[in-house]
């Protein structure tokens, strides 16, 4: 790059290369003679550096996320490279994992790779596992998940346990057939008669608890005699067992006697009422509840039981007894939720009673407990991540899911889960996919009626690196000197690079004269008032964890010159309402703006006045139409 700053002339040369060394020579001249001077630029080659002896651990095989179930093995293998040779370490949730549990061995390989193998896994192995490569130049660290999964039931097919050898009902009256079916998965119950497959809610009534299944025949008829089939089946297989049911028919007098059609007058009808009477009652939980009453009518009275205005249907734990004028309910074992208000309403067609009464059933509470808190997690960008904690409490407690104080949802990102084990209930959240905005505070939060707990843990999602990448580079710039000078680049990576501005070697500062923008991905350097010796190569480099990239470009500065004209301006004559051009010309650096001026007052530019320039040779010309008298006098233009 050349230039003339006042009597100085310089000669730059930027990013020399062998090609460039040797002598220079520069010749002045002017009419009265020439002189020249020389001088020889000589080159030094950059000194070698010597290779370090040390290099720091750097894993080149990591361990990766494991997936497995109870009982069964799990392996992490990694490799490392380093000088001397790393050391490596384990850690489970950033604790050394040690000899003392024979489940866990530890092999070291001849080539700087270690095997961590874990036998007969079990729930509390689940957590973090980190290996740390250490030597005397440095250390570095991979990690991954063990996730581990309850190993499910074995599977086996259905199996009667229990089934009754006959079913004997009175004619009118409920025949109730009851199996207990043991199989896994839970197997399906269905009831036939006659292959027919008995499915009638008015005249059939089914219900099961547990490995128990109950079968119901209202207002059994002496028709309903025969055998029936009941059929147990799952993915394994399927069974059934044949159990006949006998009809006793009521002899005539009996039935006569109880028929409300053989009543011929009032008088002979009697309105059911409760003549010993069922109380409020507290019972406690797991302990038997029975509510007993009398209740007279004729014909004999219907008997319905209801709990909370919903009728109660009877199943192994719900006995319903009506023998002569006592009516009896009997729960056993009472739970939590058997609480209400229970009432026995007894019917015939002379009219109705009832007797209400309200119980209460006490339970044994316990506040939430976490018997096994939340872990600290740490997982990579697009890594999945699960969080388990085991809580006891009577009742259950509900687990309600926090990330940073936000109530977390089960959906498409978030699962929640939970297993029962023998002494508590294991809850789990798993995230399948994580980003960076996730990092932060995971809490589990146990509530019932005896009390409340948390627990907390902390996630830490590591970013995925991208080394700096140039989406833009800037442009080499020129500017007249006093102009400001503007360079822009685009940069991308992860985290997000920070950007710093050279001028040749020397690294700039922001100030009021070097202003530095950054918006997005775009870096912005701004110089006001360019000078001359501030024309150089500019650097901008880009940098994060990831890597370093850089781009050059050069700004080059014009020095300034000021205006000269080198034609002036001529006097003209011009008849009146004629027009007439004056013209100059003018020099500088930057191009000149010129003013035009009649008797020093300044003109602007109108239908009469017109003012032209010729970029070319620098000609500036000023038109006037229709020229009157008071327009005489002195034409004046300056250059700025």
């Amino acid at each position: 790059m050349i230039f003339q700053q006042e009597e100085l002339h310089h000669l730059e040369v930027y990013e020399v290369t062998p090609d460039d060394s040797g002598p220079y020579t520069v010749t002045a001249r002017n009419p009265l003679g020439e002189t020249t001077c020389s001088a020889d630029l000589l080159l030094k080659e950059l000194p070698v550096e010597e290779k370090p002896k040390l290099e720091a651990p750097k894993f080149i095989v990591s361990i990766e996320t494991v997936e497995s179930q109870v009982g069964e093995t799990a392996k992490f293998y990694c490799k490392a490279r380093g000088k001397p040779e790393p050391e490596l370490v384990w850690f489970k949730d950033d604790k050394p994992v040690t000899a003392d549990d024979s489940r866990y061995t530890i092999s070291l390989g001849d080539d700087t790779d270690s095997t961590l193998v874990i036998v007969d896994l079990s729930p509390e192995d689940d957590g973090t596992f980190t290996c740390e490569a250490v030597n005397e130049a440095g250390k570095d660290r991979c990690k991954a998940e063990l996730f581990i999964d309850e190993k499910p039931e074995e599977k086996s097919p259905p199996e009667f346990i229990k089934v009754p050898d006959k079913v004997t009902a009175r004619e009118h009256d409920n025949a109730k057939f009851i199996v207990k079916v043991i199989g896994e998965p839970k197997p399906a119950v269905t009831w036939y008669k006659d292959e027919e497959p008995l499915e009638d809610a008015e005249l059939y009534h089914t219900e099961s608890y547990e490995d128990t299944h109950c079968f119901e025949i209202k207002d059994t008829e002496k028709t309903d005699e025969g055998p029936y089939t009941c059929m147990a089946e799952n993915s394994e297989g399927k069974v059934t067992c044949q159990i006949p049911l006998f009809v006793n028919e009521i002899p005539r007098d009996e039935r006569l006697s109880e028929s409300p059609l053989v009543l011929k007058t009032p008088e002979e009808t009697q309105a059911p009422q409760f003549v010993e009477t069922f109380e409020d009652t507290t019972v406690m939980e797991q302990k038997p509840l029975q509510l007993i009453a009398k209740v007279i009518g004729l014909p004999r009275p219907e008997v319905t039981w209801f709990k909370d205005d919903r009728e109660l249907v009877a199943t192994p734990n719900t006995v319903v007894k009506h023998e002569e004028d006592t009516v009896k309910l009997r729960i056993s074992p009472t739970r939590l939720d058997q609480e209400g208000v229970y009432k026995c309403v007894a019917s015939n067609p002379a009219g109705s009673a009832e007797c209400v009464a309200k119980v209460v059933v006490e339970g044994k509470t316990e506040p939430p407990k976490f018997t096994r808190p939340l872990s600290n997690r740490e997982c990579k960008e697009g890594r999945p991540v699960k969080f388990e904690c085991a809580v006891t409490g009577l009742p259950q407690p509900d687990i309600s899911w926090f990330l940073n104080e936000q109530p977390v949802e089960a959906g498409v990102r978030f699962h929640v889960d939970q297993r029962k084990g023998f002494s508590d209930v294991t809850h789990s959240l798993s995230l399948d996919s994580t980003d960076v905005a996730d990092s932060g505070t995971v809490k589990a939060v146990a509530v019932n009626r005896a009390g409340e707990a948390s627990t907390d843990a902390t996630l830490t999602v590591d970013e995925k690196k991208e080394a700096p990448k140039f989406i833009k580079k800037h442009e080499t710039t020129e500017v007249v000197e006093f102009n400001n000078a503007t360079f822009k680049v685009m940069v991308s990576g992860k985290p997000k690079p920070h950007v710093t501005w050279l001028m040749g070697d020397e690294e700039l500062q922001a100030s009021e004269d070097v202003i530095m923008q950054v918006e997005d991905q775009t870096y912005t350097l701004t110089i006001n008032k360019v000078r001359p010796d501030q024309a150089s190569v500019i650097t901008a480099r880009a940098k994060n964890p990831a890597g370093q990239v850089s781009c050059n470009a050069r700004l080059k500065v014009t020095p300034a010159k000021k205006p000269t004209f080198v034609r002036k301006l001529s006097d003209a004559l011009v008849p009146e309402h004629g027009t007439v051009k004056f013209d100059c010309k003018a020099t500088g650096v930057p191009t000149p703006q010129i003013k035009w001026y009649i008797n020093d007052k300044e003109l602007e530019p109108s239908e009469n006045i017109t003012m032209d320039v010729s970029p070319k040779d620098g000609t500036y010309t000023l038109t006037i139409k229709a020229a009157t008298p008071e327009l005489a006098g002195e034409v004046k233009a300056i250059a700025v």
